[in-house]
């Protein structure tokens, strides 16, 4: 657990997901979401790989793919923002974000001390926005790195780039936790995933 400062109190914050339901709403705003987080991690990846001086989807080796996974985990919040501008999202990609975000809220926020009940997924967005943008800031990148998603890099195999639709070659590295090792084969069909960590601007 860990407490965090909220307008007009503190909120306390789950480690992890224990709690199947909890687990649930999470779940299935990822599965709406899911395309685009490749989208967006293509995107951050391609900016580590530039940062690196490496071709864009030119052909790692197994070193050369773990300094891109480290650069990637490791950019700034300017950085990630300047290559989001380069993927061009649709209202629908655009509300499947916001609504993971809503989900990370929800399924991660334990306790508070306001006197008003917890949000649930149906009102969640219906909260005062800087209480919001608090619980907001706090949850990010806990989605992702719950669902035990996968970062793609290297050269094992043939991949779409799911910006350009372009091939490109990609290898795989991966990071699951707990109960999200049982359910990241279910997401087997997506062609790239996102890796975890507080450091993303990802939900």
């Amino acid at each position: 657990m860990s407490v965090i400062e909220i307008p007009g109190g503190t909120a306390t914050l789950r480690d992890k997901l224990v709690s199947e339901r909890h687990f649930r709403v999470l779940e299935a705003a990822y599965m709406s979401a899911e395309g685009v987080i490749s989208k967006l991690q293509y995107a951050f990846s391609a900016a580590a790989m530039e940062k690196l001086g490496f071709e864009v989807g030119a052909t790692l080796t197994a070193a050369q793919a773990q300094k891109v996974e480290e650069a990637t985990r490791t950019l700034t919040e300017e950085e990630q923002t300047a290559a989001s501008k380069a993927v061009h999202l649709s209202r629908a990609e655009s509300m499947a974000l916001l609504e993971l975000q809503d989900a990370a809220i929800v399924a991660f926020l334990e306790h508070w001390s306001l006197k008003a009940p917890l949000p649930n997924i149906d009102n969640v967005a219906d909260i005062n926005k800087e209480l919001y943008k608090a619980l907001a800031d706090a949850t990010k990148g806990l989605a992702t790195q719950a669902m035990g998603s996968t970062v793609n890099f290297g050269a094992t195999e043939d991949k779409v780039d799911p910006v350009t639709g372009l091939d490109f070659p990609t290898g795989a590295s991966s990071v699951s936790d707990g109960h999200s090792e049982t359910k990241a084969q279910s997401q087997s069909t997506s062609k790239h995933k996102t890796s975890g960590g507080n450091t993303s601007t990802q939900p």
